[in-house]
């Protein structure tokens, strides 16, 4: 990674933090990280490398592939199918979200917007009927109560915890049609887990219920300070620009 074994250690195994008020203002003190915060200091690094990397392959390749804005193309996505397993965790919740997406675009291009062509044209089709589920995107992705969004406020706190994320998601949409408590699944394994520790979506294809014992953990991908600047001024010129580039 182009820098000093030492440093890394230290950028892993602690934080840098700077008193706001007081006689000491502006004192610069490093704090030890707890074995999980540590932990998740390393995903965090591993993850944004990852992450910068991809984007830097995927831009590489569409400036390397010569076309015009108006030129037609036919574009293959495969992702992950629909998941519904014992124990359903962020992963799972992630990737139903992707599915729940691509479900909306099918339903607004080829059942929506044909219908409403073949309507202007005059033609007599019969009309295909089907449940839109806008209503759960916007439980998912809504600003600032959506899940994603509440997650996210969640892994901001000093003292973030999955059951207080889950607490507030079921006091933020106590009677949305999509969202119930883990005791409203079809199974018994899943009904015995309490209203703190999951909650229950209705999706598309089925409902499913997840447990949010390592949500807060999962989501949470910030690089702290002491390691962004570190990766900011590696001897690795090639990790470098990774990271200056915007």
């Amino acid at each position: 990674m182009g820098v000093d074994p030492d440093e890394l250690r230290q950028s892993l195994l602690s934080r840098v933090m700077q008193t706001s008020k007081g006689g000491l203002k502006g004192t610069v003190y490093m704090v030890p990280l707890k074995a999980y915060e540590a932990n998740n200091a390393r995903d965090a690094l591993a993850k944004a490398v990852y992450s910068k990397l991809f984007d830097l392959i995927v831009r590489r390749i569409n400036q390397s592939i010569p076309f015009s804005s108006s030129s037609h193309y036919i574009g293959v996505l495969d992702i992950a199918g629909f998941e519904y397993f014992q124990v359903n965790s962020f992963e799972q919740f992630c990737i139903n979200y992707c599915n729940e997406k691509l479900q909306q675009f099918f339903n607004e291009r080829i059942l929506k917007e044909e219908q409403a062509l073949y309507e202007r044209e005059g033609l007599s089709v019969k009309k295909i009927e089907y449940v839109d589920n806008q209503d759960c995107i916007d439980l998912l992705e809504g600003k600032g109560t959506g899940i994603f969004d509440l997650l996210d406020e969640e892994s901001k706190l000093p003292r973030s915890s999955h059951t207080h994320f889950t607490s507030v998601l079921h006091s933020t949409h106590p009677r949305h049609f999509r969202l119930a408590v883990p005791r409203k699944s079809k199974l018994r394994d899943h009904r015995e887990i309490t209203d703190d520790q999951g909650f229950l979506i209705r999706h598309f294809a089925g409902a499913v219920c997840y447990e949010t014992a390592k949500f807060v953990e999962k989501n949470n991908d910030a690089l702290h300070a002491s390691l962004e600047g570190l990766v900011q001024e590696t001897q690795n010129s090639f990790l470098r620009a990774l990271f200056d580039e915007k």
